[in-house]
Parts: C-alpha cells; structure tokens; sequence
C-alpha cells in the first residue's frame, strides 16, 4: 500500500449493468476531453497508452505497484478512454483500486491485494462489526447510535477539505482514497473510523496516509487504524492508531489540526510468530464513529469497540494457515483438500460478438 492514493474531483457514473457498487464505479470528468486530447491518447507513447498497458498487465499478473507522473487533463483523458472500453472499465471499476492525486499530479497503480491481505482486513471488520451488533441489541442511546452505522468495506472516501492555499489550479478538487474498511454512521458526511493493512516493508505509507485521511476530512475521520503484517515470510506484525490532535494558535486564534499516534507500531505478533504485549488492546470509543456534529453524546461511560492483541495474532495465524492451504510454499506438500473426481474438461462454446463475459 502507498499514500500516494488520490483522485481529482469529478461525478460519478450510473450502476452498471453489471451490478458494480456506485461507490468503486470510476469517476468520469464534468465534460469530454476535447479532440485533440482524446486522440493523443491513442499515441502508444502517451502517459494515457502507458497506464491503459499497466491495468491489462494488472489483469494478468501481481506486478508490483507503480506511480506515474499525470496530469489532469491526462487523467481526464484516461477516464474518457475507459469509457471507450467497457471490459477494461469493469476491470478497474471491480478489482483495481485506481487513485489518483490531484495536488502532486500522480496516479497510483496498486498491486492487486493478496489473499492474506484480505482475509485479515475481513476478520477484524468482522469483529468490529460483532461488537458493534452487541451494542445495538440494547435499548439506550448508545444501541441506537451504533444502530445506525455501517461498514462501506472498500468503498471510495472522497476528502473535499482542501485548505485555500493549496494551490491545485483545479476547480472543486477533492483526494480520493479506498481503505480496507471503514464505519459510518448515516448522518456523518464522513467515515469516522478507518482501518487499513499494509503487507509491504515500509511503514511510513501508513503514516503518510493516516496524515491525509484526517487532515483533508478535516478530523471528521477521527481514528486511523493501520496494521503491518510483514513482508514475505516475517511473522512479525504491528498495530497503529492516529487521531487528530489541535494546537493552540495564538497569531491568528484559530486551532491547527494536528495527528498524532495514539497507539505507535506496537507489536501483537513477535518474529516467531507468537502473541506480545498479550494485556494490550485497541480500543475505540463508541464517538470515535461520527463527528462531533452527530455523536454529541459523552462516549466515557458507554461501550466501545475493543479488540486485544492476541485476538489480532489469532486472526493472523488462520489467515495464514488459510494461505498455505491456498497456496502450498514451493517444495511443501498440499494440506488442502479437493475433489479427486477425474473429469474431461468441455471447450467453451464460443461467445457472441454483442455479449462479454
């Protein structure tokens, strides 16, 4: 995973025929690139052409991760020229989490998540959505608070809170990010929790992107949960947490937001891959979950969202275990059952010109 995830600001696209969720359609622009734009990016030399060869190779390999230099008339151009390629489109729309940063001019090629990667974020998602059921089972004002929030999973965050000196030269910028998960509560414009895993060698992309998601919702994202869950063979893993933090501004009286790591790369699985610091936990108050504008309530005596180190490794193991299961290590014997059925595989009947599979 990397920070540099963003998107320039620009409407969505109806829900496809084939049932893509409006919030991971891709965004088209408020008008179509003119001629002379949308033909140049029919030139192989293009930074369009280039991004249009990296997803098809996406739809065949786990290459890793790419940033390219684009610009917004460019990315505007991109998205026009999907729009000309229905299978690609539904590829980058269902799979392919493209993102593009309006204020620095880059676009964000990721590597296609593993499925160690997936399973973790679905287990904690799954616990937090546990606990959060719990709460709702009561019959006080904290049961109809979490009543009314919901996981959007992967979903785009569109950040608007873009300062006036940030220069973009765009008109009505906003970044555009797709975590692993987030919780919203219905009257929230924002997300206020937002988790995010990285099984990648550097753990600054975590910070960088908790920094944006709380500085550019303006803290109405109000807690950044990143895990680390090492790269190749290391079992070692770690948890983050980020919130916003002000400080006091004497020369203009206004407050400067701030983030701050409330929980800083602590480890719950050690290089053996044993549970540590097994007394610790991360929790998040139940206001955690709304801005102040919706959650006006004193989260001190209510209950929260808490899940303890150890929980964290146990996930981690069953993912793991489910991974070598998937997909034996070179030299290893299969654990994993299948059919033994023997079978004659049948070709495919061809498929009409005017359909797609």
């Amino acid at each position: 995973m990397s920070d540099e995830r963003f998107s320039v600001s620009t409407p969505t696209v109806p829900e496809s025929a084939g049932g893509t969720p409006p919030e991971r359609q891709i965004r088209l622009p408020l008008t179509p690139p003119a001629t002379d734009e949308l033909l140049s990016t029919l030139n192989p030399k293009s930074p369009v052409s280039e991004v249009l060869h990296l997803i098809k190779q996406r739809q065949h390999s786990a290459d890793p991760s790419r940033q390219l230099k684009v610009r917004p008339s460019e990315y505007k151009s991109l998205l026009a020229r999907l729009q000309q390629l229905p299978e690609l489109q539904s590829f980058v729309n269902d799979k392919l989490r493209l993102e593009y940063n309006s204020l620095e001019e880059v676009l964000y090629i990721p590597r296609m998540p593993t499925a160690k990667h997936e399973s973790f974020s679905e287990r904690v998602s799954e616990e937090t959505k546990a606990q959060l059921q719990r709460i709702k089972d009561g019959n006080d004002e904290a049961a109809r608070f979490a009543a009314r929030i919901s996981s959007v999973r992967s979903g785009s965050i569109q950040l608007r809170e873009i300062d006036s000196d940030d220069d973009t030269g765009i008109d009505r910028p906003y970044i555009q990010r797709q975590p692993d998960d987030q919780f919203q509560q219905d009257e929230a414009e924002y997300p206020g929790v937002v988790y995010e895993v990285a099984c990648s060698q550097n753990s600054g992309d975590l910070r960088k992107a908790a920094w944006t998601y709380i500085q550019y919702s303006n803290a109405n994202i109000k807690a950044v949960v990143g895990f680390e869950l090492g790269y190749g063979t290391k079992k070692e893993a770690r948890i983050s947490m980020w919130k916003p933090r002000y400080l006091k501004d004497d020369g203009e009286g206004l407050e400067t937001l701030d983030v701050e790591a409330v929980i800083d790369r602590e480890v719950f699985r050690s290089s053996d891959g044993l549970a540590i610091n097994t007394t610790k936990e991360l929790h998040l108050p139940l206001d955690c979950f709304a801005d102040s504008e919706v959650a006006t309530f004193n989260s001190e005596e209510l209950p929260g969202i808490t899940i303890t180190y150890p929980q964290l490794a146990e996930f981690l193991d069953k993912v793991e275990r489910l991974q070598r299961t998937r997909q034996p290590v070179f030299g290893e014997e299969s654990i994993g059952k299948k059919s033994r059925r023997r079978t004659k595989k049948r070709k495919r009947p061809p498929t009409p010109a005017n359909q797609t599979v």
